[in-house]
């Protein structure tokens, strides 16, 4: 028998989500119904920690401007005197 025969007959029709249903009932029949698809939520972590990225550069930013603030002032300080 050919595992791939209903992957096959779905990729002949071309709709997206009989041949995702194709796959996995192939792959299901491969590995004996073990098959799982793997939970989105790696898709979701990775995008709080571009979003948490992005607010610490925001911040650096700011605090590197504070800083260089304070550092010209010191700076005026010194050779005023």
């Amino acid at each position: 028998m050919n595992l791939n025969t209903a992957a096959n007959e779905a990729k002949a029709n071309q709709t997206p989500e009989k041949i995702a249903e194709a796959n996995r009932a192939s792959v299901s029949s491969v590995y004996g119904g073990a098959y799982n698809e793997m939970a989105h939520d790696h898709v979701r972590a990775s995008t709080d920690v571009l979003v948490q990225l992005r607010s610490n550069l925001s911040q650096l930013e700011e605090l590197h401007s504070r800083l260089r603030f304070v550092m010209a002032e010191i700076s005026y300080l010194l050779k005023r005197d």
